[in-house]
């Protein structure tokens, strides 16, 4: 995770300087470079997660001038370890449109794996209500995911001929388990090429007849 996050921070690519900021705490938390300097605490609000994410951080590089009761301090170490392990990686993301179905997958199985069972437990209850890229509907824009190999993509093709749903579209449903083996193309029906023909104006996506890849 420290690579992947430094790959980040070197990239310069960061569209809000608190993004820039989430990524260079959670290197220096992870043993990485240290800043030289800290930006002095901004705005609190309660609708503000970014908010509290950057400060928790901050607490735990601070928390030996720090007064806190054990309780605190292992309140604090939870979300800091969130943070810096899964949250900042994939927030970093969150706004590329074509890596959101398989970065929502990933991620909750990250926050399984990697966090105890409270913070897993609440973090995939949060994500449970933004799944709208994992469905019928918008599952297309996965084909421009780089991460995603061609085999994959083929298979999603391949699942834009099924019929689609009768009912909703296919997609989690939000109080069933996830199954996090299910490939994307099981999200995938001749709804799926509504989205691409949308960005091509109302024409068919012809670019995925030989390959996907080509």
């Amino acid at each position: 995770m420290l690579g992947h996050l430094k790959c980040l921070l070197d990239c310069g690519n960061h569209p809000r300087e608190d993004y820039k900021e989430i990524i260079l705490l959670s290197v220096a938390y992870l043993g990485g470079r240290v800043p030289t300097s800290f930006r002095a605490p901004g705005a609190y609000h309660m609708a503000r997660w970014m908010a509290k994410a950057i400060y928790a951080v901050k607490i735990m590089l601070f928390h030996d001038q720090l007064e806190m009761s054990r309780r605190e301090l292992a309140g604090i170490r939870r979300v800091a370890f969130f943070v810096t392990m899964v949250y900042a990686k994939y927030w970093n993301e969150a706004m590329i449109p074509s890596y959101a179905a398989k970065n929502d997958l990933d991620f909750i199985t990250d926050v399984k794996r990697i966090c105890d069972d409270g913070v897993a437990s609440v973090a995939e209850r949060a994500m449970r209500r933004h799944l709208w890229y994992l469905s019928e509907n918008l599952i297309g824009l996965a084909i421009f995911d780089d991460h995603i190999s061609p085999e994959q993509k083929a298979e999603m093709v391949e699942g834009m001929k099924r019929p689609s749903t009768t009912k909703n579209p296919r997609r989690p449903e939000s109080k069933t388990p996830i199954n996090l083996n299910r490939p994307l193309s099981a999200f995938c029906s001749v709804r799926s090429m509504q989205v691409l023909k949308s960005l091509l104006g109302g024409q068919q996506p012809t670019f995925l007849e030989p390959s996907p890849e080509t």
